[in-house]
């Protein structure tokens, strides 16, 4: 059994997947890891470069983009490490940042899930790194207009020397999960195509027992959105029907009701304001189309419609 099981999920990011590859393998010598890289459906020759360069590379090529909970259970699946890590094809290691966090996991059983800080390129740090818990207020506040600015949630030190700090959530971009929890919790909620299937398994392994813990002095770059951002519209879809999925398998229908309503209220005010402002004063009328469109979208379909029928008691037991 190898110390550390790495799955990293590609969508036409090839030239990133690259380089996310290089750092780990220059930072991780001293650590005996498998990488296991699932590639959903490429059209960027993404599957060519990983068979040619990283030989050593265990590879799943999909033939159809089937999702990111989907191909990280794919890899998960595969994976033989005492502990696992979901990293992003968008993350660039620029230090040692797997052995130590792999010593601290080591001296905290107590401890489900542990991911570093997360920067951007310029060092600023991407605040999910450590953050609350995913809730209905928090998540309509993230498309309120302005948005909000937060930092990072470091409840309290889990030892003295303060290198491992307790927190409500931390990023899927790099997240390293003990082996047991996969077999006490399960595998991440394929119902998720992209965005919240970290924050329902995080809430299921604290519900759990497991704590949640964030790193602060051992940094990560993460080049954010890099793979999602190739189509903004259907991003911001992907991204309604995984919220109203969480909160149907978590609060019901009444909590997705009320999503649904303080989205479609954010949306008018903020075409209405920045937008508007946006398309007069600039000529850009590129985010009120979007805006527009995401507005129909949430208006048009119903709760169930826009879940998958997730408000059903059957799927908020399943997982």
């Amino acid at each position: 059994m190898c110390d550390l099981s790495i799955v990293i999920v590609s969508y036409n990011t090839r030239e990133l997947t690259a380089r996310c590859l290089r750092s780990l393998f220059a930072f991780a010598s001293d650590l005996r890891i498998e990488v296991i890289v699932v590639d959903n459906a490429s059209a960027d020759g993404t599957v060519h470069l990983v068979r040619e360069a990283f030989p050593h590379v265990r590879l799943i090529a999909n033939a159809t983009n089937v999702g990111f909970a989907r191909a990280c259970n794919q890899g998960l699946r595969q994976a033989r490490g005492r502990y696992v890590m979901l990293l992003n094809s968008d993350t660039e290691f620029r230090a040692d940042v797997l052995g130590p966090l792999l010593r601290r996991l080591d001296a905290h059983p107590e401890v489900g899930a542990a991911g570093p800080r997360l920067v951007y390129p310029d060092g600023r740090t991407q605040h999910y790194s450590a953050a609350r818990a995913k809730s209905l207020l928090g998540t309509l506040a993230q498309y309120s207009i302005p948005r909000r600015r937060e930092i990072p949630l470091y409840l309290k030190p889990l030892d003295p020397s303060g290198l491992l700090y307790e927190t409500e959530s931390i990023s899927g971009a790099a997240m390293i999960v003990r082996r047991e929890v996969l077999e006490t919790v399960g595998l991440l909620d394929e119902g998720f195509f992209l965005y919240g299937e970290d924050a329902d398994w995080l809430r299921r392994m604290r519900r759990a027992g497991y704590k949640i813990a964030c790193a602060p002095d051992l940094v990560l770059v993460h080049h954010h959105g890099a793979s999602s951002r190739q189509d903004e519209l259907r991003r911001e879809i992907e991204a309604v029907r995984s919220n109203a999925r969480y909160f149907a398998k978590h609060g019901g229908c009444g909590q997705v009701f009320l999503f649904r309503v303080g989205l479609a209220l954010v949306l008018i005010l903020r075409m209405l304001s920045l937008d508007l402002a946006r398309a007069l004063f600039r000529g850009n009328w590129a985010r009120l189309r979007r805006d527009t469109v995401l507005l129909k979208y949430v208006l048009a379909h119903r709760v169930g419609e826009i879940t998958s029928c997730a408000c059903s008691s059957s799927i908020r037991a399943r997982i």
